[in-house]
């Protein structure tokens, strides 16, 4: 049975969005959103809506998927902003596609928004542009940039990503860049990512994977510090992390794959743990790099012109660069597995 009602009395939600007049309380999500206040849920039901929209603090969004359809049933093709007042909201089952701009835009400090299994599409604009002081948090969802030239974010908020599955069909070779600090946690990243001012990169558990477009995956610029720990980065025949001048990067427990003459390029820094060069390349040629012993048993890489080198009784294995002659000296009793190995 369907009650057709011009109040919201009788509907599932209060706040229901269907493209169908007399299916739902509203035929646009706009109208929703100027009805609604803080602490309302508006459900939409599938459909693609053409629509920009303005974000209401407190207001949430959830793709009404009869049966646990796929995100991208309900789209939402158009441009979702703060328009410079400070917001948050929760965006849950949704597709977001760019309309010859951005989908999201977030340009007042303290603006937050949280993306749980949704899709983001970039098919002819950049996704997104986060301002300094804003976040947005996403967590299981899947992004795709369809053509070159753009990238999925921009910026100098704050973005992370969580258990994210991001493709790069398109095969752009634009990075997507941020000045803020950008987390990547148990994630697949296929587009390039970059920094610049005094933004980095914090990833975990998360494969970089641009091998395919040749391309580098993590490039570094200004001032910020980033970490890498429990990752893959593999760039093809470009190098797998360029790490620019000011810079620095730390690698731990990670491993870098690429066939250009340097795997891990740069004016910057390079801090290196226990890392792993399984690509046809094994020369790191940043300007500076430095051991880092983690714990008992990690891999230590030295800088070249460093030796002879004594190996430390924490050391597990060490790496060497075999263009040349290397010496290392090996204590007399070194702690159980401390070895030399020729890379």
């Amino acid at each position: 049975m369907v009650f057709n009602t011009s109040d919201n009395c009788y509907s599932v939600s209060r706040f229901q969005v269907n493209q169908t007049p007399g299916l739902g309380n509203y035929t646009t999500i706009a109208s929703a959103i100027a009805a609604a206040s803080q602490g309302d849920t508006i459900f939409i039901m599938p459909g693609i809506y053409v629509e920009n929209l303005i974000l209401k603090v407190g207001v949430s969004f959830s793709g009404f998927c009869l049966g646990g359809g796929a995100a991208e049933a309900t789209k939402i093709k158009g441009k979702i902003l703060d328009n410079g007042v400070s917001s948050t909201a929760t965006f849950t089952g949704i597709c977001l596609e760019t309309n010859a701009d951005e989908f999201l835009e977030l340009t007042a400090a303290s603006s937050s928004v949280t993306f749980d299994r949704c899709q983001f599409r970039s098919v002819d604009a950049t996704g997104m542009a986060i301002g300094a002081g804003c976040t947005v948090m996403a967590f299981l969802c899947t992004s795709n940039i369809t053509t070159t030239g753009i990238g999925l974010y921009t910026g100098a908020g704050s973005l992370q990503w969580r258990q994210c599955n991001m493709q790069n069909s398109g095969q752009t070779l634009t990075a997507s860049s941020s000045s803020g600090s950008s987390q990547y946690i148990d994630c697949v990243v296929g587009m390039p990512i970059a920094t610049s001012g005094i933004g980095s990169i914090t990833a975990e558990s998360t494969l970089f994977d641009t091998a395919i477009i040749n391309t580098t995956s993590i490039t570094t610029a200004g001032t910020g510090s980033s970490l890498l720990l429990n990752c893959t980065v593999s760039s093809g025949s470009a190098s797998a992390i360029d790490a620019g001048v000011g810079t620095v990067v730390q690698l731990l427990n990670s491993n870098a794959s690429s066939s250009n003459a340097n795997a891990i390029t740069g004016a910057g820094q390079v801090s290196v743990g226990v890392l792993n060069l399984y690509g046809t390349s094994k020369v790191i040629n940043t300007t500076t790099q430095v051991p880092v012993t983690v714990i008992p048993g990690a891999i230590k890489i030295t800088t070249p012109g460093a030796y002879p080198y004594t190996a430390n009784p924490f050391d597990g294995m060490i790496l060497v660069d075999s263009s040349s002659a290397r010496t290392i000296n090996l204590p007399a009793s070194p702690t159980q597995g401390a070895r030399g190995r020729r890379q």
